[in-house]
């Protein structure tokens, strides 16, 4: 079925329109805020607005003639609801109105614009509904991969960054024994304490001894004392002299092994920083392991998703789901990739397949040329949809109405 005539009259912005259209296409044109929306509303019977009826009117009431069917809308100031009257060929009024013209409309909510405007994930979830495809699945199976991915490439990345900043060397993986080395350390600082202790007493007494020598001529009555005080100062300072002679100075030593202490040190340090970094490698292997499990999941529950999609295709031929993203014959489902007319077939063949008896659909052809315009019009013709389409026409005066055959 298709609309043969149209009146309104007082529905929104729009007086009075009485227009036999007998099937044809329909193009409704004027500049913007004029009533193009508001005719093809009253057409496609969504007269739900918040206020139907034009300012200032009592009475409004829009008929629209299916041939088989009329659907009468008829709203007043009292009751903006409009209260809907089916009538058949016969002029007899049909029982449950509403649901039977839902019945015969479709899904007739459904605009062509509307939807080649929506996001890729709007649209791939209108088609899903269309289609009855229930990819949530696999879908949350694909997300959860996904995001386990995600985690294990920021492990991957903030290890490998500690391994970068190591300093490390694969030939050094054993440590030096510091302990040996530390040992011989303390016993040779005992030693140069040791000395050194006999030194500061040796020159102790040899301050001593100078001291008693200055002081012999001025304490004669002392001289036996000092005597015998300065021979065992002397006793003393020759046993030193020989102990000092056994016991070399050992700074040299001492030396040696706090350098060998340091080497040892930052040989040990390089091994722990080594071995560490070995580890990680070990780790570094294992996440990308798991990580290329995980794209291998990924891979293969698309590939199970996309064989489900393909058990229940898509309306329209050539139209596909890959990756989450739409492609029309190969191309992305994209105004930049696909020429407009084509987008407006897909999306009336969209509305082919949500029509039911009544084969009518709408779409804003501004952007068309005329050539454009007429593949639009021709696969319409061929797939017997009459269309009702909006044009911007700046320069016209108020709403103008077209009704036009197919050449």
């Amino acid at each position: 079925m298709k609309v043969q005539h149209v009146k309104i009259k007082n529905f929104k912005g729009i007086d009075r329109q009485d227009l036999e259209v007998n099937g044809a296409n329909v193009y409704v044109m004027g500049g913007n805020a004029k009533g193009k929306s508001s005719f093809i509303d009253a057409v496609f019977c969504q007269t739900n607005a918040a206020e139907p009826l034009k300012q200032g009117e009592r009475k409004g009431e829009i008929s629209v003639d299916f041939g088989e069917i009329k659907a009468v809308f008829k709203f007043d100031s009292k009751n903006q609801k409009p209260e809907l009257t089916l009538f058949d060929a016969e002029n007899k009024k049909i029982a449950r109105p509403a649901t039977t013209l839902d019945q015969l409309l479709g899904r007739h909510q459904f605009d062509v614009n509307s939807f080649l405007q929506k996001s890729n994930n709007e649209r791939i979830k209108f088609l899903k509904d269309l289609c009855g495809i229930n990819t949530d699945e696999f879908d949350r199976e694909i997300k959860l991969l996904k995001e386990d991915i995600a985690l294990g490439k920021k492990e991957l990345k903030s290890k490998e960054a500690i391994v970068n900043d190591l300093n490390f060397d694969k030939d050094k993986v054993e440590k030096i024994n510091i302990l040996d080395v530390n040992e011989a350390y303390k016993k040779e600082l005992a030693k140069k304490s040791e000395r050194d202790g006999v030194i500061d007493r040796q020159a102790e007494r040899s301050k001593r001894t100078e001291h008693i020598g200055a002081g012999i001529k001025e304490l004669e009555s002392k001289l036996m004392e000092l005597n015998i005080e300065l021979s065992e100062a002397e006793e003393k300072d020759a046993k030193s002299r020989v102990w000092l002679s056994e016991n070399p100075d050992n700074a040299d030593e001492i030396s040696r092994l706090e350098s060998e202490m340091e080497i040892a040190q930052d040989h040990n340090t390089l091994v722990d920083e080594t071995l560490k970094c070995m580890s990680l490698t070990k780790e570094l292997e294992k996440i990308e392991e798991s990580i290329d499990d995980s794209k291998e999941k990924v891979k293969d529950f698309e590939e199970q998703r996309n064989d489900y999609i393909a058990e229940n295709p898509f309306p329209v031929t050539g139209l596909e789901l890959k990756e989450d993203e739409l492609y029309y014959k190969g191309l992305p489902l994209e105004s930049d990739q696909i020429n407009t007319a084509e987008l407006i077939i897909i999306g009336l063949q969209m509305q082919h397949k949500l029509s039911k008896e009544i084969k009518i659909a709408r779409f804003d052809g501004s952007l068309l040329d005329k050539d454009n315009m007429e593949l639009v019009e021709n696969w319409a013709e061929k797939n017997g949809m009459q269309l009702f389409v909006e044009l911007v026409d700046r320069e016209a005066n108020g709403l103008k109405i077209e009704v036009r055959e197919v050449e």
